[in-house]
């Protein structure tokens, strides 16, 4: 059995959105999953709110 994985760039907001987005599906089934919020992740990756962005 093999497995393909596809590696794509995010792009756009609506890329980051569903990035966010993706481990709500992953672990939806797990009673000990704690969701983030998605504001906050979505500001990490906006190069105006996280100062890693800088370096």
């Amino acid at each position: 059995m093999s497995l393909a994985i596809d590696i794509v760039e995010v792009k756009t907001k609506s890329d980051i959105k569903k990035f966010v987005k993706f481990p709500f599906s992953l672990y939806k089934n797990n009673p000990y999953w704690v969701p983030p919020i998605i504001k906050e992740e979505m500001d990490c990756f906006n190069s105006n709110k996280n100062p890693s962005f800088d370096h």
